[in-house]
């Protein structure tokens, strides 16, 4: 870790060696898309470790039952803007979770569909796939991107939509 999220406003946040810059844009929705849109399903439960900034997180695949495991660290960037900080990924073998989730948690389960992208007015698009986000009664779009130019322009184009 670089420990460089967290920095002053002014100061460039930094990717290292395993830790990437994490760009989101998110939306909140009157409603999730329309089930024919919806190209992909995924049911997730995150267990936030009290005090630290680690998340333990299981994604289901429904429709095949595969499973995927991840311990990740997030540190904020402590600033507006798409720039969330930096944040690293380890996935873990399923007997990896299983010790690790017997830490105590505060858990979180939502439900993540995934649309193909969209064209704003001009014919801009965005290259990833937007992924609507549905926890009790709230739904959110967002976008997750590397790119800052990517992240520049979803602006558009979830307001195009």
């Amino acid at each position: 870790m670089t420990g460089q999220a967290g920095a002053r406003p002014q100061e460039p946040i930094r990717e290292g060696k395993y830790a990437r810059i994490e760009r989101e844009r998110r939306f909140l929705l009157v409603a999730p898309p329309p089930p024919p849109a919806v190209t992909a399903r995924r049911r997730i439960t995150d267990r936030y470790l009290p005090g630290t900034r680690l998340r333990l997180r299981r994604i289901d695949y429904p429709g095949s039952g595969n499973r995927e495991f991840k311990f990740t660290q997030k540190v904020p960037a402590n600033r507006p803007g798409y720039v969330q900080g930096l944040i690293t990924n380890t996935y873990l073998s399923a007997a990896e979770y299983d010790l690790l989730a017997t830490l105590p948690a505060a858990v979180l389960t939502k439900t993540r569909l995934s649309v193909p992208p969209v064209t704003a007015r001009g014919g801009c698009q965005s290259r990833s796939m937007l992924s609507y986000t549905v926890m009790s009664a709230a739904c959110w779009a967002s976008v997750s991107r590397r790119s800052a130019r990517i992240a520049d322009m979803t602006r558009s184009v979830i307001s195009a939509s």
